[in-house]
């Protein structure tokens, strides 16, 4: 079976990007995912795609979700996106993070996460 790294995936975007690949794909994902613990990221994770699904009108994918999704607790601003041992196996990455503010205030967020957290991610998509 193959394996996918996904970021972003409680967000609009990375949620239907995994939906995606759950309902076309046999791969196993595993997803980028903050929090304060890796029970809570484990948690944020099945909470946003099961909203996800049934938002979509994908529900059938929701039994799939403890078998074939697990979240990697990290962030993505942090070097290697804050992961301390990268999942072996990685065949694709799909990244999703952003921060979708594009106002000035907000330039360093928007620096730290697009820019700087994409470097970090593919630091990671190496690392794997």
């Amino acid at each position: 079976m193959s394996a996918h790294l996904v970021t972003g995936v409680t967000g609009l975007v990375g949620g239907a990007i995994a939906l995606e690949l759950l309902a076309r794909t046999d791969a196993h994902l595993h997803c980028l995912v903050r929090g304060d613990s890796a029970a809570e990221a484990e948690q944020r994770l099945t909470t946003a795609l099961t909203a996800a699904a049934v938002h979509y009108g994908r529900s059938e994918l929701i039994d799939q979700l403890p078998r074939r999704v697990t979240a990697l607790w990290g962030d993505i601003t942090r070097p290697l996106a804050g992961v301390a041992a990268p999942p072996a196996g990685i065949e694709e990455v799909w990244h999703c993070a952003a921060s979708l503010r594009y106002e000035e205030r907000y330039r360093e967020e928007i620096l730290e996460q697009n820019v700087a957290g994409t470097v970090n991610v593919l630091d990671l998509a190496r690392a794997a």
